[in-house]
């Protein structure tokens, strides 16, 4: 079982108000009866989900594992709530057992001189980005924010109609390019509502295991999802870019994962 690294245990000075385990991957094994053979916290960042089912994909071609459950979780939104009341919860579990704590892997994220220029979090850090990417498309700042506003409106459409989502509202490529009140400002040029909320109570998981593991627990064939191809990279420091308006690991790390797979983009429905 491997846990991807939740905020409140994702940097040195991370807070959890209500106390946290301090074995998150065996805190949810307990929770759905199971006693892996490994129990594995990632280092933090975005890219944890994908790179742990790469990782565990390639472990289980490789013959080194059978069954392995990918999850992430989070309660920010609970936890806020929760922390200024007298008869708040005590989160904090202790859970004996064997962890691979991989660390913050915080190193290469970040760099004093770019914290010194106000570089501290990830919008600042991605505004930098899309201004870069947008004085490259020679757009103004207004086409920009629309492009931005036509590209996240149909979330909003799927996030409408999903009873779990945190916001199930539909908005217009307008309303998410225009300035107001409660859709304020956060770093130029994103506005509120194009910013991702951590402040929000979400999970998810993966289950990856062998065809003959598949085969042994009864799962359907027409359950079965293969993963064909995979790549990980990483990205050059922030300032030590030649090009802020581009990633050329994502290009790179798509099209070898595609070669790996051995289809072109034309053969890919979603």
């Amino acid at each position: 079982m491997a846990g991807v690294r939740q905020f409140e245990n994702s940097s040195p000075g991370a807070k959890a108000p209500l106390g946290l385990s301090d074995n998150y991957p065996r805190s949810v094994a307990g929770r759905v009866g199971a006693e892996p053979a490994r129990a594995i916290l990632e280092v933090g960042g975005g890219q944890g989900p994908q790179h742990l089912v790469n990782e565990f994909g390639a472990s289980i071609a490789g013959g080194g594992s059978d069954v392995v459950l990918l999850f992430g979780s989070e309660a920010i939104s609970s936890a806020e709530h929760l922390a200024g009341q007298a008869d708040r919860p005590d989160w904090a579990e202790h859970v004996d057992g064997q962890l691979e704590n991989r660390g913050f892997g915080l190193a290469g994220l970040s760099s004093r001189f770019a914290a010194q220029q106000g570089l501290v979090g990830a919008p600042s850090q991605y505004a930098l980005f899309d201004n870069a990417r947008r004085a490259r498309l020679e757009q103004s700042r207004e086409e920009y924010l629309r492009g931005m506003g036509a590209l996240f409106a149909p979330f909003t459409r799927v996030a409408a109609a999903n009873p779990h989502a945190s916001a199930p509202v539909e908005r217009s490529a307008v309303e998410l390019a225009t300035p107001t009140a409660a859709n304020r400002p956060i770093a130029d040029p994103y506005l509120r509502y194009l910013v991702a909320r951590e402040k929000v109570n979400q999970a998810a998981a993966v289950l990856l295991m062998s065809v003959e593991a598949a085969r042994r627990l009864g799962i359907p064939e027409e359950k079965w999802v293969f993963l064909h191809g995979h790549a990980d990279l990483r990205e050059r420091r922030l300032m030590e870019r030649a090009d802020l308006s581009s990633g050329p690991a994502s290009v790179l790390a798509l099209e070898h994962a595609l070669e790996v797979a051995g289809v072109g983009v034309a053969d890919i429905a979603t």
